[in-house]
C-alpha cells in the first residue's frame, strides 16, 4: 500500500503525522519505508535522532524530482510505502498522490489552510478520474486542545459543504496541537513511545481509524 501525506501549504504538520504513523507501522512489525520528499528534511532529523542514541528506525529515503522511478523499486522491495511531501503545489506531489491508495489530508483551522483545501479537493478528484482505487480523507490536524472551539465546528463544516467527491472522507477523529508531538520529535521518540497518554490515546484513535476504513 502506498499512503502520501499532502497538503498544498505548509505548517499542517504533514511530517509529524507521517513519521508517527510510520513508527506505528514500524513498532507494530509491519513491512514499512518511508519516502521523504520535503527539501526541510525532518523526517531523516528524526531518524538521526534515534539512531544515534542507538534506536532502531523505519528505513528512510530522501528523493526531490521524479519519484516514479524509485516509488516503483519500492514497490517491488516493500509491502507499505509512505511518502512525505512538500507543503506546495509541485510536479512529484501529483505523482506521488496519483501513485497513492490512500491520501491523507492533514489541515490547520487556520484561514489559509482552510482556503487552500478547496484546491486539494480539485486535485483529488482530478487523480481520483485518473486512478479509481485513489482513496483520501482529511484529518483536522493541530487543533486547539479545548473542545467545542468554534474553530472545530467552522473547519468542519467548511469540509463537508466544500468537498464535492464521497471519496474524500472527514475523519472523526481529531488531532490536537500537543507540545508532547514536539518534545517526543526532539527526542527521536513516536507520540506512542513517549511518556503523554493523553496525546498517544489521542493519536492512537486516529490511527486506529484510518486503520478500520482504508488499511485493511
Amino acid at each position: 500500500m502506498i499512503i502520501t501525506i499532502a497538503n498544498q501549504k505548509g505548517g499542517s504538520g504533514k511530517s509529524t503525522l507521517c513519521l508517527n504513523i510510520a513508527m506505528k507501522f514500524f513498532l507494530d512489525k509491519k513491512d514499512i519505508v518511508v519516502l521523504d520528499t520535503d527539501v526541510q528534511k525532518s523526517i531523516e532529523t528524526f531518524s538521526d535522532i534515534r539512531l544515534e542514541k542507538g534506536m532502531e528506525c523505519f528505513p528512510l529515503f530522501n528523493r526531490t524530482g521524479n519519484i516514479t522511478d524509485i516509488v516503483k523499486q519500492m514497490m517491488s522491495k516493500y509491502e507499505n510505502i509512505l511518502i512525505d511531501t512538500k507543503g506546495e503545489d509541485s510536479l512529484e506531489s501529483r505523482k506521488a498522490m496519483l501513485l497513492s491508495d490512500l491520501i491523507i489530508i492533514p489541515s490547520t483551522p487556520s484561514q489559509l489552510d482552510v482556503a487552500v483545501l478547496s484546491e486539494m479537493f480539485e486535485r483529488i478528484e482530478e487523480i481520483q478520474s485518473i486512478n479509481a482505487k485513489t482513496k483520501a480523507c482529511v484529518v483536522m490536524n493541530r487543533m486547539p486542545p479545548i473542545p467545542y472551539l468554534k474553530e472545530k465546528e467552522a473547519m468542519k463544516g467548511f469540509i463537508l459543504e466544500n468537498k464535492k467527491n464521497s471519496h474524500i472522507e472527514l475523519l472523526e477523529r481529531i488531532i490536537s496541537e500537543r507540545i508532547a508531538l514536539k518534545r517526543s520529535v526532539s527526542e527521536g521518540l513516536s507520540i506512542f513511545e513517549y511518556n503523554d497518554l493523553k496525546a498517544k490515546n489521542e493519536f492512537l484513535r486516529f490511527y486506529q481509524e484510518i486503520s478500520s476504513k482504508f488499511l485493511q
